[in-house]
């Protein structure tokens, strides 16, 4: 669905989405996987990774359409009569269409939705919400050395965390604050993205200019957020898993 004459509603709203297996919530790190009292079946995270594996095979489509592009007609059937209603509306209730409107209880075409159409800022979204659940099943049983391990990681997602909320009711760009910054451009920048896993954020819009995605100006669209997000959580979940 596109974006653009959306007046957008903020959404408070949360993934119910927890650990697996019982495990204790008190292992989670921080304010990223907050208990919901809800455990993740087997069942639901084998989905969740087929659903990552569906749509990650759109990913290339962009940044280079510049509107919206559908799922293909064997995808649509999967994502209308199976994760739409096991994931998104149904089971952990990861967020997609509840972003956009602000209603849990009320099905809509907004992000990949009921018509199966997204645009940039809506698969990166989504993506985001089901690696950020992959993750968090992982987290419990990772082990607090594992966890150590990945604290960088974990820190820029805490920090970007709190700049999902600015979304979808801004309509621009959002610029970390004085402390963020300084953050991101000593720390994460040169050791995630410059360094380490070198996750994709200027070189996935524009390799040639670093002010793009978060970037070295720390100003960033709903979609450059929500595209190193899924970058980070992926990042996460593969060193847990």
């Amino acid at each position: 669905m596109d974006l653009k004459n959306l007046s957008g509603a903020a959404s408070g709203l949360g993934d119910k989405v927890s650990g697996m297996g019982g495990q204790d919530s008190g292992a989670m790190p921080g304010k990223l996987f907050p208990s919901t009292g809800r455990q993740t079946s087997k069942e639901e995270y084998a989905k969740m990774q087929e659903c990552a594996e569906m749509l990650e095979k759109y990913v290339p489509c962009f940044p280079m359409a510049p509107g919206v592009v559908e799922l293909d007609a064997r995808d649509m059937a999967r994502w209308k009569n199976d994760f739409f209603k096991t994931l998104v509306h149904g089971g952990p209730e990861l967020q997609d269409d509840q972003f956009y409107t602000g209603k849990q209880d009320v099905e809509s075409d907004l992000g990949i939705g009921t018509d199966g159409a997204f645009t940039c800022e809506e698969l990166f979204h989504f993506l985001y919400r089901l690696f950020k659940a992959m993750a968090a099943c992982k987290v419990q049983t990772g082990g607090a050395a594992a966890l150590m391990q990945n604290a960088e990681l974990f820190g820029c997602a805490e920090m970007l965390e709190k700049y999902v909320g600015h979304f979808p009711k801004n309509k621009g760009n959002v610029k970390l604050n004085a402390e963020d910054s300084s953050a991101w451009k000593e720390r994460f920048f040169p050791n995630l993205v410059e360094g380490g896993p070198k996750l994709p954020d200027y070189a996935f819009f524009k390799p040639s200019d670093r002010n793009y995605g978060i970037g070295l100006d720390c100003t960033f669209s709903a979609k450059e957020l929500f595209q190193f997000l899924y970058r980070l959580y992926k990042e996460i979940w593969n060193k847990l898993r």
